[in-house]
Parts: structure tokens; sequence; C-alpha cells
């Protein structure tokens, strides 16, 4: 099954919102009690668990994380703050 599929194989494994082979092609078998049903999927190492989270996430700019206008919101904040007894009698 290739990376980033939209639907997991029978031997895919659904990591970081992607469904993977296991990085080391492993599978295990697994029983269903209920209908005895047998299935083979990926056997997945704690590294494939682990590899999103060393990989930036798509189309994220770097910089500062604020939102837009919010320069504008902290000076309203700050004499909100400073007048929060006068506020408190509204």
């Amino acid at each position: 099954m290739p990376s980033g599929s939209s639907r997991g194989g029978a031997e895919a494994a659904l990591i970081g919102g992607e469904w993977v082979d296991a990085g080391e092609g492993a599978t295990l078998r697994v029983e269903d009690p209920r209908p005895r049903e047998i299935a083979e999927v990926a056997d997945a190492t704690p590294d494939d668990a682990l590899a999103p989270l060393r990989r930036p996430p798509p189309n994220r700019r770097s910089g500062p994380r604020t939102a837009p206008g919010a320069g504008e919101i902290l000076p309203a904040y700050e004499v909100m703050i400073e007048r929060a007894d006068e506020l408190a009698l509204v």
C-alpha cells in the first residue's frame, strides 16, 4: 500500500493520518473472535509511529504563531485589564 493512500489495505497502518506500510514490512496475524476471521495487518514499530512527529506539518510557515490582527487586540486587552474593577461594575 503506498504512503498517503486514501484507504488502508489489509497490511497498512493508519499513522499520522496516512495509510502506510510498516517500516520493516512486517505483518501480524490477528483474529476477530466473533466471526472467527483472521487478517494480516501491519506490524508497525515505535519508529513508524513516531515518524510523523519528526516531519514538519505540511504547508506550515515558519515564524510566530499569532492570528492576523492580534497586534490590534492586545492594546485593547491591556486597557481592559487595567480597568477591570470599573468593567466589573457594568
